[in-house]
């Protein structure tokens, strides 16, 4: 049975549990390779890299949980965020690929409308609540509408 000479490295960002895994992946397709494709030693290495390649591909997450669950090395960014008022779970795979999902068992985070300025009260009415509100009016007519849209939208 021909064997690889010449094994590459594999991704400086995986774990040594999965470089193994990986190397093994390699070593596998590249066996099969030789077989398919003998006296084509490009496309082997081509062959055995997609192979070995395919174990990066990170399943992808459908909640706030399933992110937390992700190993190190499949993840470049892993953060708790606040979104729009909600604590939020964000993260981007190394298979560049990016999501979102609300965490489950947080409560709002609650803001003081008091402390921010007519430009950052009206930011927040429009991300938040979907309000366009007028700069002309006062600091007290946009916290109050803003208010009141909050207690609509709880309800």
């Amino acid at each position: 049975m021909a064997t690889v000479s010449v094994i590459p490295n594999a991704p400086e960002h995986m774990s040594d549990k999965a470089a193994k895994q990986w190397a093994a992946a390699y070593t596998k397709a590249f066996t099969q390779a030789k077989l398919d494709y003998p006296d084509n030693e490009s496309a082997q290495r081509t062959v055995a890299l997609k192979s070995a390649n395919a174990l990066l591909a990170v399943p992808a997450p459908t909640s706030a949980d399933e992110i937390a669950k992700l190993q190190e090395w499949q993840v470049l960014l892993r953060e708790d965020r606040t979104i729009k008022n909600v604590p939020t779970r964000v993260c981007v795979t190394v298979d560049g690929r990016k999501y979102a999902f609300p965490i489950a068992d947080a409560a709002p985070q609650s803001v003081d409308l008091s402390k921010m300025t007519k430009e950052q009260l009206i930011a927040h009415a429009a991300e938040v609540h979907g309000l366009t509100l007028e700069p002309a009016a006062i600091k007290a007519d946009l916290i109050a509408a803003i208010q009141t849209q909050a207690a609509v939208t709880e309800k």
